[in-house]
């Protein structure tokens, strides 16, 4: 884990053409949980291979204060090199097995991947979208490359 000269913490390199930044959305957590930032450390190298085999470019988790917003994890994908930036509040997994962090990572990974296709506001609703995703994401841990190629075939 490192912190960048805006005071928020991350896992994974920022690429230098990437524009965006969390500060423009969110507050950095100021003391993100060790214990999650360490599962999340231990989870980036399949996160990085999976994002790859659906086309994106090398993933940046961010540990932001989602303020009075009910949400544990938000994505943003950043063109030209298709960054999958993506922004975990680690206070709200505090009670959570490490497989659930996983999933929200994945879960999130899963809306830049068809949000790439350009199919999120042309074929999916928003429950069907997010039906997928978490389909997706829990499918992943229990087989990877199947979870995989079900997520791709939603894209034509």
């Amino acid at each position: 884990m490192k912190r960048d000269d805006c005071e928020f913490y991350h896992v994974g390199e920022r690429d230098s053409a990437c524009e965006y930044h969390p500060t423009w959305d969110y507050a950095p957590e100021e003391e993100p949980d060790e214990g999650i930032v360490k599962v999340i450390e231990e989870f980036f190298l399949p996160l990085y291979r999976t994002a790859k085999q659906l086309g994106l470019g090398k993933p940046v988790i961010y540990f932001f204060d989602p303020g009075e917003e009910e949400i544990v994890g938000k994505c943003v994908r950043e063109l030209p090199n298709n960054v999958a930036i993506l922004l975990l509040h680690t206070r709200s997994h505090l009670d959570c097995p490490a497989e659930e962090v996983a999933i929200t990572l994945l879960h999130e990974l899963g809306h830049l991947y068809i949000e790439s296709c350009a199919v999120y506001d042309v074929f999916l609703e928003t429950e069907q979208e997010e039906r997928i995703v978490e389909e997706f994401a829990r499918d992943y841990l229990h087989d990877a490359e199947a979870a995989v190629e079900k997520l791709i075939s939603f894209c034509p």
